[in-house]
């Protein structure tokens, strides 16, 4: 049937990246690659709530949190595919929610920690910036 094969590609994406992640120096391009095309593949027939396609984005956005060290980046893709899942709720097949419901509840927790982490990132940056100015004006005043 049609509705598996994107399943089935999934899942094998899924594990690639897996595979490629076991030498995080060598493979992590690899890995990126594999997101990448498994990600593509979810967008042309599956739903915003099939359980596979949310797995991908949590996935996907765990390992650039943790991997790429891009919490903005990992903010974003997570947030697209929970946004996208609420929207569609309505359309959720009843044999699935149990599994996409349980993600979905993922997908916010970490929005929830990054958005915490990413508004602690800006407050350094601003406190950084405001601390260099207030230094700056306090030697130029010194020096005048």
């Amino acid at each position: 049937m049609k509705s598996t094969q994107p399943n089935s590609k999934c899942i094998l994406f899924l594990f690639r990246v897996i595979y490629h992640l076991a030498s995080r120096k060598k493979y992590i391009q690899d890995a990126t690659d594999s997101y990448r095309e498994a990600e593509q593949e979810a967008s042309v027939d599956m739903k915003s709530t099939h359980p596979i396609k949310l797995g991908l984005a949590l996935n996907y956005s765990v390992f650039y949190y943790e991997i790429m060290t891009s919490p903005d980046i990992a903010h974003v893709k997570a947030k697209k595919a929970f946004d996208e899942a609420v929207a569609d709720l309505d359309e959720m097949d009843e044999a699935e929610y149990p599994d996409s419901a349980a993600i979905m509840q993922l997908l916010r927790d970490n929005l929830t920690l990054w958005q915490t982490d990413l508004d602690e990132i800006e407050g350094a940056k601003d406190a950084e910036g405001t601390w260099k100015s207030r230094q700056l004006s306090s030697i130029q005043f010194n020096s005048v």
